[in-house]
């Protein structure tokens, strides 16, 4: 493993070697989990740590030194792809700016607000129109604090 990145809530991970990069969607209860590291706890979802492979594990990838790597999803709504040039290529290519990790600026927020009939609360969510990265729980809490109601029209 050479790097670990992320874009919204996209994952991927560059590999040694010329193959392909391996990208992650986590879906809503994925995990990334390394033999041996504690395990961080989901509210909801809490993988033993006495359990190797964890439970529900989809990929399991042999590392050197012998430790492994695991993704499980127990609802299955994860993605793995591989890509070669994963920020040029979907879906990475098509995700608007991360909030996190990029400066978005106010007249292109506003712009994308102006120019969308959505209700305010889907538009937020849409992962290629305002930012990439919001899920459900996250653009209620926004709403909640702006004082928004969710179905407002974003125009």
């Amino acid at each position: 493993v050479l790097a670990a990145r992320r874009h919204g809530k996209q994952l991927w991970i560059e590999l040694s070697g010329n193959g392909p990069a391996l990208l992650i969607h986590l879906g809503m209860s994925g995990s990334i989990s390394f033999q041996g590291a504690e395990r961080l706890a989901y509210v909801r979802f809490k993988q033993s740590d006495d359990q190797w492979p964890p439970r529900f594990t989809k990929l399991l990838l042999d590392c050197k030194g012998g430790k492994q790597l695991a993704f499980a999803d127990p609802r299955r709504f994860g993605k793995i792809l591989l890509r070669k040039n994963p920020t040029e290529q979907p879906p990475l290519s098509l995700l608007a700016p991360d909030p996190v990790a990029d400066t978005v600026p106010l007249a292109r927020f506003a712009s994308v607000l102006a120019s969308s009939k959505l209700p305010v609360k889907s538009l937020l969510m849409c992962q290629d129109k305002a930012v990439s990265g919001v899920g459900n729980w996250m653009a209620d809490e926004l709403l909640f604090h702006a004082k928004v109601h969710p179905a407002t029209l974003s125009c």
